[in-house]
């Protein structure tokens, strides 16, 4: 099964995607000047204010920019799916495990009509006792 080219749906929703995390990192930057900026001029100090203003200004701009371009590029991925299928490994790996799973049910079958089932001395005797 040849795979059709990626459509136009999930270029965008990648893009858009990229473009997000971009600017995250960017807002990641400024935050970092901000509150340099905010220990050069005294207003806090201490570690523990630093990080906890850092992470403050974090969960309020970045988080939220980063969860979305994570929303978009699934969005895209399954857009991707459900327009082409599934790549050809992902096929191919699905393909291989049922035939070789096939094969193994086919060799049990087998492997039992072959040999007898036969109860050696010692377990005789250790389940005697």
């Amino acid at each position: 099964m040849n795979r059709k080219r990626l459509g136009w749906k999930p270029i965008v929703l990648y893009v858009c995607a990229v473009l997000l995390m971009i600017y995250a990192i960017y807002m990641m930057f400024s935050i970092g000047t901000y509150i340099g900026q905010m220990v050069q001029a005294s207003y806090i100090s201490g570690f523990v204010q630093i990080a906890g203003t850092f992470m403050g200004y974090f969960a309020q701009s970045v988080s939220m920019y980063i969860v979305y371009a994570a929303l978009l590029a699934a969005a895209g991925y399954i857009i991707d799916v459900l327009e082409r299928g599934l790549p050809h490994k992902a096929q191919e790996e699905k393909q291989a495990v049922i035939t070789t799973r096939s094969e193994a049910d086919d060799n049990d079958e087998n492997d039992d009509n072959d040999q007898p089932q036969t109860v050696s001395e010692e377990t005789k005797t250790d389940d005697a006792e």
